[in-house]
This record gives C-alpha cells, sequence and structure tokens, in this order.
C-alpha cells in the first residue's frame, strides 16, 4: 500500500517528524507549507494512505489547511500532531473529521520546541517506532480520536492572546526589499509595504528568513515568563500494539 507523507510546518518542526517517519516506511513526501503547493495539490485522487503531519496553532489546525483538508480522500488516514508542550487543543478530532477516509489507522501527539521559544522540547523520534511498524500493517484496526473539550470562548481569547504576547514589526529602514519574507510567508499575509493582514499566523517565518533583521519579533513580559515556566512534555501515542504483528 503507498504512503503519501503530507505535512505543514512554517517552523520546521513537523517536518522533522514527518522525515523521520517517511524514512522508516518509504512513499511519497509532499511539503504543503509553500501556498503554491497547496494551490497544486491534486485534490482529485484516491489516496491509498495518508499520513498526515500538521503542527497546533491555537489549540486547531492551521486555517490555511482546513479547506483542503475537506477535498482529501483516503483509505486509511494516520495523524501526527506537534505542539509547543501546553495543549494540542482539538486538532487530532479536527483532521478526523475533515478528511474523508474508511480507517484512522493511529495518531500521535508529539511535544517539540515552541514557536516562540521556552519550551526546548525535544522528542526521541524513536518513540514512534512502535507506532510506525502499526500503521504499516496489512490489517490495521481502526482507533478513535480523542474527545477532547475545547470551549468556544477560548477560540477568541487565543487569537487575542497571540497577537498581544508576539507582535511582528517591519522596519523599512533595514529592508533591502528582496522579498525573501514574502516568499517564505505560508499564508502570503505580508502585503503591500510589507503590512501584515489578519491571515497571519504569528509563525515567525519571517523573521528567520530575513538577513537584516527587516523583521523582528517581540515577546510580551507575559509569554516570557510563561515560556520560561518548566512542563513536562507529553508524548500520547494512539495505535493498536497487535496490529505490528498481521
Amino acid at each position: 500500500m503507498t504512503l503519501t507523507h503530507v505535512f505543514f510546518s512554517p517552523g520546521g518542526e513537523t517536518a522533522c517528524v514527518a522525515r523521520h517517519v517517511q524514512h522508516q516506511t518509504g512513499g511519497v513526501l509532499i511539503d504543503l507549507t509553500p501556498v503554491h503547493a497547496r494551490q497544486n495539490f491534486d485534490l482529485e485522487k484516491q489516496h491509498e494512505h495518508i499520513a498526515l503531519y500538521v503542527p497546533v496553532y491555537a489549540g486547531h489546525v492551521p486555517k490555511p489547511l482546513m479547506p483542503l483538508l475537506q477535498k482529501l480522500r483516503t483509505h486509511r488516514l494516520s495523524i501526527f500532531v506537534t505542539y509547543g508542550g501546553v495543549t494540542a487543543g482539538i486538532t487530532v478530532r479536527e483532521v478526523a473529521s475533515a478528511i474523508h477516509h474508511t480507517c484512522l489507522c493511529s495518531y500521535a501527539i508529539i511535544p517539540v520546541k515552541h514557536t516562540y521559544g521556552g519550551f526546548q522540547n525535544t522528542t526521541d523520534l524513536r518513540q514512534l517506532d512502535p507506532l510506525i511498524r502499526a500503521m504499516t500493517a496489512n490489517h490495521p484496526n481502526p482507533v478513535t480520536p480523542p474527545n477532547t473539550r475545547w470551549p468556544l470562548w477560548l477560540d477568541w481569547t487565543e487569537s487575542l492572546r497571540t497577537r498581544f504576547n508576539y507582535r511582528l514589526k517591519h522596519h523599512p529602514e533595514r529592508c533591502t526589499q528582496c522579498k525573501r519574507c514574502k516568499q517564505a510567508c505560508p499564508v502570503q499575509a505580508i502585503k503591500e509595504n510589507y503590512r501584515l493582514d489578519p491571515s497571519c499566523l504569528r509563525c515567525g517565518r519571517c523573521v528567520r528568513v530575513c538577513q537584516t533583521s527587516g523583521f523582528t519579533a517581540t515577546r510580551s513580559w507575559f509569554l516570557k515568563r510563561y515560556l520560561a515556566k518548566s512542563r513536562k512534555p507529553i508524548l500520547r501515542l494512539c495505535f493498536h500494539p497487535q496490529d505490528s504483528h498481521a
């Protein structure tokens, strides 16, 4: 059965997980982070087995992905969610509900380095190996996505907190007009005069690719204090161990 590995990774952490699993299982690796890759992705194809890798943004699937996920069709589905050590929200359930599939084979919720720094979570990806063996079994048993509760009021406050606590600023006097930031932005949020529109994910990619500090990010005192707290990362795997012997 052909495995199609599909990932969205503005920060790079999710891509590392996707490459690790693809190295173990083989199959096609598709990066949907660039806008053009999502625009050119074949949505008419019926896939045999999709392994989807997504980061958590404000407790959810990144908004640019949802319209695409709702058009995907696959027999088997495996989900890998990466999160910055705070909460994975309802991301697994959202993905499972969006993609048309016959069997949810497995899912993993994986703590990684937080986008805004602070949590230096480094999961040993070898811990995923039992799940990888199970997801490639001949006759996997389906699993059920977690029934995580997510209060509606958190959607509103989370968005406001993100914009207040992680502020991006463009500095015209430093900008060389190289447009690296515009090319790297996964949602084309950088508009005329380098203004950021509301679609900005606050992923910080514009800051990382700029070689002259034309874009900078400022973390609020509250965010710095929050990220300074030590948290024990929790890796969660869901699969049927017996599948690995099928």
